[in-house]
């Protein structure tokens, strides 16, 4: 009887303690900074038909800003989903927009239709990022 107690008190210890750090609580500046950043990206992609120099500036400040949304996921406990989601978004090697960003940069001008293709495809993963954001417990 005394070792059924123990093992239920354990179980519900167990169940509390990981069902209160299971995610992050929702954020409301972060959720904001990635709808902005999502919006920022987008429009940018829309002129990666033109020279790229014309858009350096703000080519660096996207890549900027998906840096700080990294780190800002990094400092969060049991954040790992969001964190892949952010480093896969930003990897010039991978498939989404920080390869775009860095193929405009060697091309100096992406064939709009392989651009705006694209551009589908890193608003859905941005939408990824920004559902994760949404479903996070509001305190």
């Amino acid at each position: 009887m005394k070792k059924q107690i123990i093992i239920w008190l354990f179980l519900f210890v167990s169940l509390f303690v990981f069902g209160c750090v299971s995610t992050p609580p929702f954020d409301q500046a972060e959720y904001e900074r990635a709808i902005t950043l999502k919006i920022d990206a987008l429009s940018l992609l829309g002129n990666a038909n033109k020279n790229f120099h014309l858009y350096q500036s703000d080519v660096s400040k996207v890549k900027k800003d998906m840096l700080f949304m990294l780190e800002y996921a990094k400092n969060k406990p049991n954040n790992e989903e969001c964190i892949t989601l952010w480093e896969k978004m930003i990897d010039p090697d991978g498939l989404l927009l920080g390869n775009i960003l860095k193929e405009w940069e060697l091309r100096g001008v992406l064939d709009d239709t392989y651009a705006q293709g694209l551009s589908k495809i890193i608003s859905d993963r941005f939408d990824d990022i920004i559902e994760l954001l949404r479903k996070r417990v509001k305190k």
